[in-house]
């Protein structure tokens, strides 16, 4: 890890070589949360939260967290700087489920068969005789 230099408050080295990696990934998870808290308000403005439901709140928060951290990792793998994966995270948390439906279905239309694929996106887990003849 790069040395700090407390005079310098502006320095040449990036916000995550200042908070390390537990700091970097707390910071990514907060903005998400946070995220998930934003989602959590605009739908008791639009009536789709109950009033308060503090089980609800919580299981927002953890579920945009956990999307938050995937795109930061996605982010990362793609090399993209901090300030844009921060961004993004939040967003991903904001999104919370939703984000998770799309990139299962983006993972699945790149990664698997179309057969498996087509199951997947019917809900079933066996393909059926007609798909294995359209696809071979």
């Amino acid at each position: 890890m790069p040395t700090i230099d407390p005079s310098d408050p502006g320095g040449s080295v990036d916000i995550a070589s200042r908070l390390g990696h537990a700091g970097t990934y707390a910071a990514i998870i907060f903005v998400a949360a946070w995220g998930g808290v934003v989602s959590w308000i605009q739908n008791r403005k639009r009536g789709v939260a109950r009033p308060f439901s503090f089980v609800e709140l919580i299981g927002e928060i953890t579920t945009a967290s956990f999307c938050g951290l995937l795109a930061c990792l996605l982010c990362q793998e793609a090399g993209l700087s901090i300030e844009l994966t921060a961004a993004i995270a939040g967003v991903a948390g904001h999104m919370g489920s939703r984000g998770l439906f799309l990139l299962e279905r983006a993972l699945v239309a790149r990664y698997l068969p179309r057969t498996v694929s087509a199951d997947v996106s019917r809900g079933t887990s066996e393909g059926t005789e007609q798909d294995s003849q359209r696809v071979g």
